[in-house]
């Protein structure tokens, strides 16, 4: 996080723009073509943006925290899997912005607030799932913040402090009844990054002196253990840690002559040294690093002479850089190209489960400031060698892309039966970038040819299911195709989230194939049929059930899905036969998904209570009626303390004359 920084140069920027007074042409954004997809790109809200922090949930849906340039407004942005929300977090002059996602799903967000110091104080907000709880962290004043939150759902900040020039390095962590913070170290802060590792130990990147040197800090578990990583002027940094609990930095280096000439640079430990080396030569202005899951490097960032948004990646033995976004550009002369510079002030990546790159990123001033959202899709066809080594198979989809398509030998199944042969092997594939619930078509060519009537069976859950009913094309020939339905019945993760995950492989009856897993035979069975999505509510809660008068009332059900299928449905709230809210559920098989309703009623009375045959009810007190007789006890000793102080007043008065 540089945006500090980049608080200090704003003034230089505006006085050139006011000195030179040119005018702007806007270069629209257009979705860029990567090497590896096409990138996805929408433009989420359009006012200027200062910050942003970017994360996904359990179903892979972005969430992002965001800064208003103009009004300082702590903003957040989450899909939905169908649209977009927006919603005001803080309306305070909030300057930097940091996210994380709780177990539950729920945000939570550090953030720095900004006044005429520019710095104020560290703040911390977090959804309860009815409502934002904010509270003060630091009065500061504070700046750059990094939050990460434990494995009790706990959060871990850092940050630094001071006033224009930031002093000192802090760290905070909630204990789950205070606030304990500690300092990690005194030199000039920027740029601080957090992780944890699994021991919950904190880990920190940060820049000290100015534009100096890059400085990496672990706490030990007695003590922060801190170390010089490299010495060149470093204007921003980002951490991860890998599965080894090892730390990996990007960072961007300058001078503190030019600010703006910097380049992209990658450090990791080794377990016995550093490792540096330089990704990229541009004029970078701010970076974001995330690890895949073979712990690979991908890293968002920024060029500063042209704002383009890049992103690079490793994939094992070479770094591959490409351009995310090429707008909003600005053209005409050397003022607009200074403010280019600074246009794009924030960048946060995110890999979904399918190691691709999710960003949000930030431009700002000077009225070209706006949100975006830019998500890499990957290609719609990919080939694999078969893992029974007869050829290439190619698969394509009709829409969305192919992700991870590997091939799977018969014998690393644990449910493959014994009386069935794969010639070709199984297949293991994601599609990615769909609608929700979308239906697509994969094309499967094979080496060589399929009898008439091939089955395609997929492993869910420990157990063979026989999915020929998904089979279209299987007229004897190489070419299979296969009607897959997000959420349904061939999506392993039984989930409408615009995903699909497909294990499985074409398959022939017959004798086991000499490839069949050891150990004694059981009677081989043929796939059982799925049963269809049979849904209910399990039960129905209402808390409280008596209550003064718009007070909160919180309804929660939960639907069971006992069918062998994925299943929507609409869960509808009724209260006294008038519905009030609705909410569409998706259930996968055997699973279960809670709903929760929150209401408030302004007139006393009792309150039915309906969900899909559930029933229930509340009662909403009346004025001067009070929930429990320990509300009535507490009015009355509170009268009587109060009369007791008029009577020791009216003594004391009447002493005091005497």
């Amino acid at each position: 996080m540089t945006k500090l920084r980049a608080w200090r140069y704003f003034s230089v920027v505006m006085a050139l723009m006011l000195t030179l007074g040119v005018g702007a042409m806007m270069v629209p954004p257009s979705p860029a073509i990567a090497d590896g997809g096409t990138w996805s790109i929408q433009t989420l809200d359009e006012r200027d943006v200062w910050d942003t922090s970017i994360a996904l949930d359990s179903h892979g849906y972005p969430h992002i925290s965001y800064t208003l340039a103009d009004s300082g407004y702590l903003q957040y942005a989450y899909w939905t899997g169908t649209e977009w929300v927006k919603e005001t977090v803080d309306e305070r002059d909030v300057l930097v912005t940091s996210l994380a996602l709780d177990s539950q799903d729920r945000p939570h967000i550090s953030y720095a607030t900004a006044g005429a110091t520019p710095l104020e104080s560290l703040h911390y907000a977090r959804w309860t799932g009815t409502a934002w709880a904010k509270e003060t962290v630091d009065e500061g004043p504070a700046g750059d913040t990094s939050l990460a939150l434990d494995s009790q759902d706990r959060p871990h900040i850092s940050y630094a402090t001071g006033g224009v020039e930031v002093d000192s390095l802090h760290y905070a962590r909630w204990t789950g009844t205070e606030w304990v913070k500690e300092t990690v170290d005194e030199g000039n802060v920027w740029a601080t990054s957090l992780a944890l590792d699994s021991n919950d130990y904190p880990h920190i990147s940060y820049a000290t002196g100015g534009l100096k040197s890059l400085h990496y800090a672990r706490w030990t578990g007695t003590a922060w253990a801190k170390e010089t990583v490299d010495e060149r002027d470093v204007w921003d940094t980002s951490l991860a840690l890998d599965s080894s609990g090892y730390p990996h930095i990007s960072y961007a280096t300058g001078t503190n002559t030019a600010v703006f000439d910097e380049s992209l640079h990658y450090a990791r430990w080794t377990g016995t040294a550093w490792v540096k080396e330089t990704v990229d030569d541009g004029n970078v202005w701010v970076t974001s690093l995330a690890l895949d899951s073979h712990g690979y490097p991908h890293i968002s960032y920024t060029l500063a002479d042209s704002g383009y948004v890049q992103y690079a990646y490793w994939t094992g033995t070479e770094w591959v850089k490409e351009t995310v976004d090429e707008g909003p550009a600005m053209v005409t002369s050397l003022a607009v190209k200074v403010v280019e510079e600074r246009d794009v002030w924030a960048t946060s990546l995110a890999l979904d489960s399918s190691d691709y790159p999710h960003i949000s990123y930030a431009t700002g001033g000077v009225g070209v400031g706006s949100l975006h959202y830019a998500r890499l899709i990957p290609p719609d066809t990919d080939t694999v060698t078969t893992a029974t080594g007869t050829g290439t198979a190619t698969f394509s989809t009709s829409a969305g892309g192919i992700a991870k398509l590997t091939a799977v030998a018969q014998t690393a199944i644990t449910c493959a039966p014994w009386d069935v042969v794969f010639p070709h092997g199984l297949f293991s594939f994601n599609i990615l970038g769909l609608n929700l619930g979308e239906t697509v078509t994969v094309t499967i060519t094979l080496p060589s040819a399929m009898p008439v009537g091939t089955q395609y069976w997929k492993c869910q859950n420990g157990t063979w299911i026989d999915c020929a009913s998904l089979l279209g094309d299987n007229d004897g020939d190489n070419v299979l195709t296969l009607m897959l339905t997000d959420g349904g019945l061939g999506d392993a993760d039984g989930i409408a989230n615009g995903t699909i995950v497909d294990p499985g492989g074409p398959v022939v009856m017959g004798a086991p194939s000499s490839s069949s897993p050891p150990g004694p035979r059981s009677s081989p069975t043929t796939p059982r049929p799925l049963n269809p999505p049979q849904m209910s509510l399990q039960y129905l809660s209402i808390n409280p059930q008596q209550t003064s008068a718009n007070q909160p009332i919180t309804i929660i059900t939960n639907v069971v899905n006992t069918g062998d299928e994925a299943g929507n449905i609409n869960v509808t709230l009724k209260i006294n036969g008038q519905v009030e809210q609705s909410r569409m559920v998706s259930v996968g098989p055997q699973g279960t998904q809670p709903v929760k309703f929150t209401v408030t009623k302004a007139q006393p009375g009792t309150y039915n209570v309906d969900i899909l045959g559930k029933s229930g009810s509340f009662i909403i007190l009346g004025a001067g009626t009070s929930g429990t007789t320990g509300s009535k006890t507490g009015g009355m000793i509170a009268l009587a303390l109060i009369g007791i102080l008029i009577i020791a007043s009216l003594v004391v008065l009447l002493l005091s004359r005497t």
